[in-house]
């Protein structure tokens, strides 16, 4: 979502829903979290899917583990 000084990205699965851009940026703004701003859209989105990267792979890891009894 573009800031005034870039592009920033704000979660939008929370609680099992997705959520809607506007509604993600409303409950970012009010947590006190704070979001990296990138240089442009470009930027920002090529960093979301590496972290998508990253969770896929560490969720994959977890699912391959025998359950311990």
């Amino acid at each position: 979502m573009g800031v005034d000084n870039g592009s920033m990205l704000f979660p939008r699965y929370r609680d099992g829903v997705i959520l809607e851009p506007r509604t993600a940026q409303r409950l970012a703004a009010r947590s006190a979290s704070k979001f990296p701003v990138y240089k442009d859209d470009e930027t920002a989105l090529a960093r979301e899917q590496f972290l998508h990267e990253i969770m896929k792979a560490d969720s994959d890891a977890f699912m391959k583990q025998k359950p311990k009894r």
